[in-house]
């Protein structure tokens, strides 16, 4: 996942993929779930598998309730909207 979390720009983390089609509140319905970290800034930054983008990071849950459950937008959705 890159992004620019608190500022911090260029922002690469590492993890792993553990669950696709994930059915979340809202217009899409095939999250992909990922242990890599998305904390704010990294959101409408890719997340890639080895050398190409699978989906496009949008949340983390809270920190609070739970560590390493992260979600970005399938790259299918994605499509989907710009062809649009």
């Amino acid at each position: 996942a890159i992004g620019n979390p608190f500022g911090f720009g260029g922002t690469v983390t590492a993890g792993i993929v553990s669950a696709r089609g994930r059915n979340l509140s809202g217009s899409y319905d095939d999250y992909i779930q990922t242990d890599a970290s998305i904390n704010k800034g990294n959101s409408g930054g890719p997340l890639f598998m080895e050398n190409r983008v699978v989906g496009v990071n949008t949340q983390g849950l809270s920190k609070e309730r739970t560590e390493g459950m992260n979600f970005a937008v399938h790259f299918s959705e994605v499509q989907d909207f710009l062809n649009k």
